[in-house]
């Protein structure tokens, strides 16, 4: 059957998930929703397609009998020969099994009548065929289960979707079970009178969006949360001066609610007044222009300090006034803790979303054109995360805000967007000038990632645009920034996978205890070992990549721990153990690295089922595990390393001897002493403490 494309969109014409046959039949780059709904929205009427040199044929399966939730199939063949597929199911499985996302359907009874694969694997199954008959009893705790059968009972009977249901579940897809959010939808499945005969459900793993929105929820609620502990009134003013935002404090002290307070003039709603308040610092502030303080008694006689800061324009006219209004003994430290807070990011320490959108009203005029804008993306921020942990993350961000600072002007404006994004402001900068700035933010990676001060390189997807003309919006602007920026992010995913593997195979190089050399005699040991035990070229292949990625998870071991000389603690002990369950998480996030990754995970268990992290027994134990065992044991030995000095190449082989059957499969120490013993006579070599000069 030739490939097949499949979109699943809601009634509204929004792209929910699309399978990788459907970018590539409409010829476009894959996850790029914004061209496919482009596209869509051009379908024709009847069933035959001109895209481009390609005339596809397509059919449209509806979920809902108002038509809610669409499915779009379309292809390359004739229609009758879809019909036969569709009859056999086999076209349908096909498409919706290269979904990523979560599909099934269920009947009347609450029964599976159909998953795929990416639903079975989740539930730790290794086949569709096994979720069907089962219900939500068989999947999920009891409270689960009857939670999601209620729900369901609901949509069966009146037919009502149920929409954007977001839980948090287990996945065991990876073997090890893990929490993450997913997001549901439910629709009712009719049949042809229009009666409900079950429910078709899609989830969507939603796991690293919650994140993002959770680290910026903590930041904003952190700024919040600051300015609310205060005392102190904190006022943000617009010219009247009429009142856009105001802390608890406030509230609290008026007894309001704050739809009674936005929007009206300061002197109604805290003085009962018609007028300003004689010598009132915020009024003063918006004619003056400069920080303006004042003393003023309240009707009920409490005494306030008044310290206003106008907010200036471009033209330097006062734009918005913040006040802050506090007893006698409020300290100035506070104030200006609390200036800082509304305008800048806690984390980089960079302008935050609400300053550059004052800055950008604030550019955007004649005087300041050509005004450039560049919208960043720090690449790799989430593998980071997943396999360093958050802390790292947050240190990636603070080096690239530190690089996009230093590669700009004093007069530009850095601010951080949000999450992984961040936008420049370039004022009175034509295109061509901006371009040499993204060529010093580039060059500013580059150097950074020389450093080798992490694990990790320093790179960023860059997008830049300029408004040069009055009328032209600046919205319009900001949209081809950001579409650039995608578009150089999505054609350099590959480069920039394969630049991050090399870089950690240096990195790992440069490791204590994994030097060049070592490196090198394991590849040779394993090239040799692969050889004698008969193993095909692609086999041997990947058991040379395995001995030299065996210690991946390394990178992520404190240098520290490395390097020490002293017995490590228990503590210790427990990070050094880590290291080949997160060189396994590495390593299935590189295609390149797949056909390895169980080797990675076992290569330090034993033969006797008492290694880790697992307790593997016998040949329980991956192969190619099993022999890079023996290699990096030997290797180890007879290397220098900060906590002791080489072995002899004999006493080496007496300790792999003596560990067979136990450390190692015996089996394979046999193989391997008559490869160091073939290999030495092959040289001419006949003693083994010559044979150190083979590797």
């Amino acid at each position: 059957m030739e490939e097949i494309g499949v979109v699943v969109m809601d009634a509204k014409g929004a792209v929910i998930a699309a399978s990788e046959g459907a970018f590539h039949l409409l010829s476009l780059a894959p996850g790029d929703t914004v061209g496919l709904k482009s596209i869509l929205s051009q379908i024709p009427q009847d069933t035959s397609w001109k895209v481009g040199e390609k005339t596809l044929e397509l059919t449209m399966l509806s979920f809902e009998k108002e038509g809610s939730w669409k499915v779009l199939v379309f292809w390359e063949k004739r229609f009758e020969e879809l019909q036969r597929y569709l009859k056999e199911k086999r076209l349908f499985l096909a498409g919706v099994n290269a979904l990523p996302e979560h599909v099934y359907v269920k009947d009347r009874n609450h029964r599976f009548t159909f998953a795929n694969a990416a639903f079975a694997h989740h539930h730790g199954f290794t086949s569709p065929d096994e979720v069907l008959g089962k219900t939500d009893f068989d999947l999920y705790p009891e409270e689960v289960a009857r939670y999601l059968w209620e729900k369901e009972e609901e949509l069966l009977h009146n037919g009502t979707p149920m929409l954007h249901d977001e839980r948090e579940v287990l996945d065991s897809s990876a073997g090890v079970p893990r929490k993450i959010w997913m997001v549901t939808n439910k629709v009712p499945l009719r049949d042809e009178k229009g009666d409900i005969v079950g429910l078709v459900g899609i989830s969507r793993d939603i796991t690293e969006q919650k994140r993002i929105e959770e680290a910026l929820r903590a930041s904003e609620k952190e700024k919040v949360l600051i300015l609310n502990a205060l005392e102190d009134r904190v006022v943000y003013y617009e010219k009247g001066p009429r009142i856009v935002w105001v802390n608890q404090a406030v509230l609290r002290s008026l007894h309001l609610e704050p739809k009674e307070v936005i929007g009206k003039y300061c002197f109604e709603v805290f003085e009962k007044r018609n007028t300003p308040c004689p010598g009132c610092a915020t009024v003063r502030a918006f004619v003056t222009g400069k920080t303006e303080e004042a003393e003023v008694t309240s009707h009920d006689g409490t005494i306030w300090h008044q310290r206003a800061y106008p907010i200036l324009d471009e033209e330097g006219q006062v734009f918005r006034v913040v006040t802050i209004s506090s007893n006698v003994t409020a300290k100035k430290q506070a104030e200006e803790r609390i200036l800082y807070l509304t305008f800048h990011d806690p984390l980089t320490g960079l302008y935050n979303r609400l300053f550059f959108e004052d800055a950008l009203k604030r550019l955007d005029v004649p005087r300041q054109l050509p005004l450039s804008v560049v919208m960043v993306d720090v690449n790799g921020l989430k593998l980071v995360n997943d396999v360093f942990g958050h802390s790292q993350g947050d240190a990636l961000l603070k080096k690239v805000s530190a690089i996009l600072t230093r590669a700009c002007r004093k007069e530009d404006i850095v601010c951080r967007f949000g999450g992984d994004e961040f936008v420049i402001l370039l004022p009175k900068t034509p295109f061509a000038a901006a371009q040499d700035i993204l060529q010093r933010i580039q060059k500013l990676c580059d150097e950074e990632s020389k450093k080798r001060e992490t694990p990790f390189p320093v790179s960023m997807a860059l997008g830049c645009a300029t408004k040069e003309k009055e009328h032209e919006d600046i919205d319009t602007i900001l949209s081809e920034a950001e579409n650039r920026m995608y578009q150089s992010k999505t054609a350099k995913t590959k480069s920039s996978r394969t630049a991050f593997l090399l870089f950690l195979e240096q990195y790992l190089r440069e490791t204590p205890g994994e030097m060049e050399t070592h490196h090198e005699r394991m590849r040779i040991l394993a090239q040799k070992m692969g050889e004698a035990l008969g193993l095909s070229k692609a086999e041997t292949d990947n058991l040379v990549l395995l001995a030299q990625f065996h210690d991946l998870g390394k990178v992520a071991i404190p240098q520290a721990i490395l390097v020490k000389t002293e017995s490590l603690t228990e503590k210790e002990w427990a990070e050094i153990r880590k290291h080949p369950e997160v060189g396994y998480r590495i390593a299935r996030l590189f295609p390149e690295l797949l056909p390895i990754a169980e080797g990675v995970l076992a290569h330090h268990e034993h033969f006797d089922g008492t290694g880790y992290p697992q307790g593997l027994k016998g040949k329980d134990i991956p192969l190619f595990a099993r022999i890079i065992a023996i290699i990096d044991a030997f290797v180890a030995m007879t290397s220098n390393r900060p906590y002791q000095k080489a072995m002899s190449f004999s006493k080496a082989l007496e300790e792999i001897t003596k560990g067979a059957g136990t450390q190692f499969d015996p089996e394979l120490v046999q193989v391997f002493l008559q490869v160091v013993k073939e290999q030495a006579l092959s040289l001419g070599h006949d003693t083994l403490n010559e044979v150190s000069k083979i590797f």
